[in-house]
């Protein structure tokens, strides 16, 4: 794929990387969306010039990276339901070890099933905290769209010190191939509520 002549060498270079995808799947669509869309040329130049060198290059993989559809949202009972069931995993296992007989308490199953219990119990806290704030909501509305919001937002936000919230509509109107472009206000609002 040939980027426009004017555009940056990182992102030129970016795109050569995915040169063996097969044509039409639809992440070779993205890719050369990302790669040579006319829109993107002053985007790709700002975000240059506002970060390290070879910055670019990491954020236009990224930013394919972000086109992934499990990387959408989720709600605060999905994930409650999943806490649930992990708590349930765990109090299933202590119940197991109050089964093996008490005077087998050197039998290292019994530690197994322990260590199980405990692992359980670490998972369900994980499935509520370990969830990115700004992708927990309370009904899903573009969960793909805002997914890569977030994801991308708080990449750019971390390697040049600012939202570039226009920039980040931008990118993510190209690479999900939106039909109406995705509003700075939008992208401010998903960076910044969490859970609505």
């Amino acid at each position: 794929m040939r980027a426009p002549v004017e555009w940056i060498p990182e992102v030129a270079k970016a795109a050569s990387c995915f040169s063996n995808l097969e044509p039409g799947t639809a992440l070779a669509r993205r890719v050369h969306r990302l790669g040579t869309d006319r829109r993107l040329a002053s985007v790709w130049r700002t975000l240059a010039d506002h970060s390290e060198r070879d910055m670019t290059f990491a954020l236009f993989l990224l930013a394919v990276a972000c086109c992934d559809e499990r990387l959408g949202t989720v709600t605060r009972k999905e994930l409650e339901d999943t806490a649930a069931q992990f708590r349930r995993g765990a109090q299933h296992l202590h119940h197991l070890v109050r089964l093996v007989r008490r005077h087998r308490d050197s039998d290292p199953r019994k530690q197994v099933l322990r260590d199980a219990a405990k692992a359980c119990e670490e998972l369900a806290s994980a499935a509520v905290s370990d969830v990115h704030p700004g992708l927990v909501v309370e009904r899903k509305v573009d969960p793909q769209v805002r997914g890569f919001v977030v994801y991308f937002g708080t990449a750019v936000l971390g390697v040049c010190g600012q939202p570039f919230d226009r920039l980040v509509g931008t990118i993510a109107t190209v690479a999900l191939d939106l039909k109406e472009p995705l509003s700075t206000r939008t992208v401010e609002y998903w960076r910044t509520h969490r859970g609505s």
